[in-house]
Parts: structure tokens; sequence; C-alpha cells
């Protein structure tokens, strides 16, 4: 996945962290991710693309849509499925040791990147925020809420 453009919308007037938007080549599909496993947390990573669940047993997350997943178990990958599972936040997934990241709205369409909205609310890796991320922006690690970690942009 490689960055093509960015921007950020400092959210001025709200109470929001201001929001990266970022243009890539191509989004990585969702069937080549592989899944680790915490407690009740599933986190997959591939080029800096991050997507994560909360699923302790079968609920009504996502209106109860079933997931088939990919979740590394030992030295093997086996499938398994998420039925209902909720999206959680970049601050528990970066409290528990996974690579650390942050939610970022991000397409593949160059349109959608001009046009400004019907982004896909997503998370990145910090490694490839910092490549993303404007020269006139920082980011900073704070915590908040639960003693989670996030990064905010400055």
């Amino acid at each position: 996945m490689k960055i093509l453009k960015s921007r950020v919308d400092p959210m001025e007037g709200f109470a929001n962290d201001p929001q990266l938007y970022i243009l890539v080549d191509k989004m990585p599909p969702l069937d080549e991710l592989v899944y680790e496993r915490k407690g009740d947390c599933y986190f997959a990573e591939k080029d800096g693309y991050v997507r994560f669940f909360f699923y302790a047993k079968p609920g009504p997350g996502y209106g109860g849509r079933e997931f088939h997943i990919k979740v590394k178990e030992g030295d093997k990958v086996i499938e398994k499925v998420l039925k209902g599972p909720w999206s959680s936040r970049s601050g528990v997934m970066n409290k528990l040791g996974f690579t650390p990241c942050l939610e970022v709205a991000i397409t593949d369409d160059p349109k959608v990147f001009e046009r400004g909205h019907t982004f896909y609310a997503a998370a990145a890796t910090v490694d490839l925020v910092k490549e993303a991320l404007p020269l006139v922006w920082d980011l900073v690690e704070k915590i908040k809420f639960d003693d989670e970690v996030y990064y905010v942009l400055e």
C-alpha cells in the first residue's frame, strides 16, 4: 500500500482530535488479513492498514453480521467466524501491545479524496501515518481513558 496524498482536517470548533485523510494506491484485500488474538481482541495489519475487532461471543455488533477471518494460532493459521463482533478502538489495541495504530479516513479512489467524503473509517500503523503526515503536523502520544495509548495529530 503506497500513500499518494494526505491532508488533515483540524476539526476546529469541535471536541474531536484532528482527522487524517489518506489516499493510497490500493488497500489490501480484507481476505488477505491474518489476525492475531489477545483475549477477546483480534488485530490484523498489512502494509500499514489495520483492522481490529472485539469478540467475546456471538452478539449484535455490526447487526449480527458474520466475519470470516484468518487467525494466527501458534505456527498455524486457522479460519474463524466472528458473528456480531464489535469494532473496538485503537487505544485498546495499543494498550494490549499490538502494533501501534490510530484511526484514519482512507480511500484508494482519487475521486473520493478530491470530493472529501465517503472514505473508509479505518486504522493505520503509526509508521504509515508518520509517512503520510503533512510536515506542519506532529504525531503525539497521549494517555486517555483507562490508561490507553492514543496517537494524536497536533
